[in-house]
This record gives C-alpha cells, sequence and structure tokens, in this order.
C-alpha cells in the first residue's frame, strides 16, 4: 500500500513540475494563490497576560514588589504603572503600552532590581498616540 500511495505522489509531482495540466484532484492539493498573514491565533497562544501569573508565594511577591515599585515612582505615567507584570519561575514578563522608550526601559530597571528577578523580558510597547 505504501508503495502505491508513493508512486501516486511521485507521479503527481513529477506531473506537476513537467507543466501538466492541473486536475479538480491535484488543485484541491495546492496552497491558496494567496495565504493571510494573519497570526494572531500562535501569538493568543504564546503570549502570557495576568491569568498566567504564578501562585508561587516567591513570584507573587516580585509580582507585588514591582507594582508598588511603579506606583511610588511619581515620573512614570499612568500607563508605565498599569503595565502587566506576569512572574513565573522567578523570570518576569512586561508587557502593554508606554508613554516613551525612557519609561520602557525604567520600567525594565525597577523589575530587574528587585530581590530574586532572574530575568526580565520587556515587551513593552510605545504607545503611538
Amino acid at each position: 500500500m505504501k508503495r502505491n500511495v508513493s508512486r501516486i505522489l511521485l507521479g503527481a509531482f513529477v506531473g506537476l513540475s513537467l507543466g501538466a495540466p492541473l486536475s479538480a484532484e491535484n488543485v484541491a492539493n495546492q496552497p491558496p494563490a494567496s495565504v493571510d498573514a494573519d497570526n494572531s491565533g500562535v501569538n493568543a497562544r504564546d503570549t502570557l497576560d495576568a491569568g498566567d501569573q504564578s501562585s508561587d508565594p516567591k513570584d507573587v511577591e516580585v509580582t507585588r514588589e514591582i507594582r508598588k515599585r511603579l506606583m511610588d515612582e511619581e515620573a512614570l505615567s499612568m500607563n508605565a504603572k498599569n503595565v502587566k507584570i506576569i512572574t513565573i519561575d522567578s523570570v518576569v514578563t512586561l508587557r502593554g503600552p508606554v508613554d516613551d522608550a525612557e519609561e520602557r526601559v525604567a520600567i525594565a530597571n525597577i523589575a530587574q532590581s528587585v530581590r530574586n528577578v532572574k530575568r526580565v523580558d520587556n515587551q513593552l510597547e510605545i504607545d503611538a498616540d
């Protein structure tokens, strides 16, 4: 059976590569002429949100301390004070809009300065508005 399938596939490949006319059967096996570049499904799967926050007491404390420091920093905008902070296994992910590049760097530095933080994944975006 495998041999027959291989022969059929090889024959189809050779026929297509030699310019053989397309039939309804091998048109169905062709990729669409244009492919939608929307990968939001993949992005949603690969992106952390607040629901992914670890319940480990050490991770909760890291997130709490970062939030406290952001709220205490008068120079930060309200956008900056409201960024998402997700801590999993002492790795902090920062997400959300900030007003400018300086805020983006300042928030990452604050997060990195908190005890027990192994690494900061800075996914903050500069708000274009």
